[in-house]
């Protein structure tokens, strides 16, 4: 998300920069869109050096909220977890609320419907109990942004 442009209420990933290959417009509820500008901000996705703009380094910015990430997770006693998980969460809650793998894979970015498959392998009715906010619902969106 930190290589992609904001058009509207979208993401849009240039192929270069997508996994997968593939041009990609993700859309982003307004908070959403507020975090994603506020985390470009705070990661100074550029930074003079020598008096020449330059970009930052890839890892740069991904380093910074995975580690807060790492931190927060600990404090939290929730061991195992790294920035990357947040993937999996989001492809689990987004399956939730529509129950279409088609349409999380392509959000996903995905090649092939059997990867995001990968993300299905749950005890639905458990999370359906456990959470009956999420199922046929897009309210998390908006809550947990």
């Amino acid at each position: 998300p930190f290589y992609g442009d904001i058009n509207g209420n979208f993401l849009t990933v240039k192929a270069e920069q997508a996994k997968g290959g593939r041009l990609r417009d993700i859309p982003l509820t307004e908070p959403q869109k507020a975090t994603l500008i506020e985390m470009k901000k705070r990661t100074h996705l550029f930074e003079v050096v020598n008096a020449e703009v330059s970009p930052i380094r890839r890892t740069h910015s991904i380093k910074h909220y995975s580690t807060a990430f790492q931190r927060a997770c600990k404090k939290a006693m929730v061991g195992g977890k790294k920035f990357h998980s947040l993937r999996h969460t989001f492809a689990v809650r987004e399956y939730l609320a529509t129950r279409d793998i088609y349409h999380v894979s392509k959000m996903m970015g995905h090649a092939s419907v059997t990867t995001t498959e990968i993300y299905a392998r749950f005890s639905q009715i458990k999370l359906e109990q456990d959470f009956p906010d999420l199922v046929n619902n897009k309210a998390w969106m908006i809550k947990s942004a």
